[in-house]
């Protein structure tokens, strides 16, 4: 966490969450108190990120919120916070394991990604299913495309097997067309800020005309990556 996240983060606890939620406020400092603790030890045990996993599994948004980010961070590099993701996975509380895949981040390795995503989509609540397909689309795991694909087809709650559908889609092929009767469609391709979508009108310009939204969103994509990648960035 950057000192200016930690700042962001107490002027909010100060200026927001002492009013408006003072029972929040103690574990989330507590938890950041541990934060600065363990952040720089990577040899930090489980018991050192008790506070933190404490306001990550907890049922009150404040709380689960900052914890998630912190975990986030965290299982870059320490192996404690990766065993705490984990341990969150296999909880008998689905409100924990949906928890866990939130503290799923760009940094995160990919094999615990891959195993806390493909648990999730076989997971026997609904709602961790539907967010293991969403995190894997935020995530970018392109990579994971196929086991979408297993999970669509043994999904049975109908609007989630649409959700996983077009987490699918959007994953393997970087779009998704949909077409009203009159021929009108409807596309939606994923560029570097997320979901990008527009109607294309029927007739003979229409095709190059989603070929050329679709390059232009994956053009997005690519710049955003360089810029991202480049020492000038930062």
């Amino acid at each position: 966490m950057t000192g200016g996240r930690r700042k962001l983060l107490e002027d909010w606890i100060d200026s927001y969450l002492r009013a408006r939620s003072p029972l929040d406020v103690d574990p989330i400092l507590a938890a950041l108190s541990a934060y600065g603790r363990v952040e720089t030890n990577v040899d930090a045990s489980t018991h050192d990120l008790q506070e933190i996993v404490a306001i990550s599994t907890s049922r009150r948004k404040a709380r689960l919120s900052v914890g998630c980010d912190m975990l986030r961070d965290l299982t870059r590099t320490h192996q404690a916070a990766r065993e705490a993701v984990i341990a969150m996975s296999e909880s008998s509380h689905a409100g924990v394991r949906f928890n866990a895949l939130v503290a799923l981040g760009p940094e995160t390795p990919t094999d615990l990604v891959d195993a806390l995503v493909i648990r999730g989509l076989c997971d026997r609540s609904v709602r961790v299913r539907a967010k293991a397909a969403d995190r894997s689309l935020w995530l970018r795991a392109r990579w994971l495309a196929p086991k979408l694909a297993e999970a669509v087809h043994c999904e049975g709650h109908a609007a989630t097997r649409v959700n996983l559908e077009l987490c699918r889609a959007l994953l393997a092929d970087g779009f998704v067309v949909s077409r009203e009767s009159s021929g009108r469609a409807w596309v939606t391709a994923l560029d570097s800020t997320g979901l990008v979508s527009a109607w294309f009108e029927a007739g003979r310009s229409q095709a190059g005309a989603i070929e050329a939204f679709v390059a232009d969103a994956r053009e997005l994509a690519r710049r955003e990556c360089d810029l991202t990648a480049s020492p000038s960035s930062s």
